[in-house]
């Protein structure tokens, strides 16, 4: 037999539709994401990787940095769908499903956002610095609004939002950290609870 899709397992029909392959590309380069430094990729790893001619890459990408935004886009697009869901008239049942929300992300993306965590492209100022930072200023004013929206309910003392957004997600991501360095298996958003007391009441007696 000669036809390609069973020499290589990887190949797809030449009818295979834009989307799905562009989500193919996407879906290898974060599997390369999690394996390798940022630096370290290049895209002939991830056409080979999505079992694709490196040329193809280049009808849905102009290089590696779009590459990867669209990536982290895509990841973070999923989260921002659910921050916009989490609406209430509460606005503190509205940051703490907020909490959960991000501690299921971290779990369910674990290994990817592990490695991000180990490289931090941003404070590195790495060529992978880019497209994160916009991702991150993106979510953080998304945030900034919630708390903004208590603090206007009378629910939070008046502060500057952005800052408590920083608060917030410096609580959130700790989680993470202490996950990685422990070894823990424990879901994060059993610690929901706990991260809200936390950013609500500090730890003041």
């Amino acid at each position: 037999m000669t036809d390609r899709s069973v020499i290589n397992p990887m190949a797809r029909p030449r009818t295979e539709p834009a989307e799905a392959r562009r989500r193919r590309i996407l879906t290898a380069a974060r599997a390369l994401l999690i394996r390798k430094d940022y630096e370290a990729i290049v895209l002939d790893d991830v056409a080979k990787e999505a079992g694709l001619a490196k040329g193809t890459l280049y009808l849905y990408f102009k290089n590696k940095e779009d590459l990867i935004s669209a990536v982290l886009t895509d990841m973070a697009s999923g989260l921002e769908k659910c921050l916009l869901e989490a609406d209430g008239p509460d606005p503190l049942k509205e940051l703490r499903a907020i909490a959960r929300l991000h501690l299921e992300f971290l779990d369910e993306n674990h290994d990817f956002m592990t490695q991000i965590l180990r490289q931090d492209p941003i404070l590195s100022h790495g060529r992978g610095a880019a497209p994160m930072l916009a991702n991150f200023k993106k979510h953080m004013g998304l945030l900034s609004q919630r708390i903004r929206k208590a603090i206007d309910a009378g629910r939070l003392r008046p502060h500057d939002p952005h800052w408590g957004a920083l608060y917030f997600m410096s609580i959130i991501r700790m989680q993470l950290v202490w996950k990685v360095i422990s070894g823990s298996k424990r879901p994060l958003k059993e610690k929901a609870g706990e991260v809200m007391t936390l950013y609500l009441k500090g730890v003041g007696a």
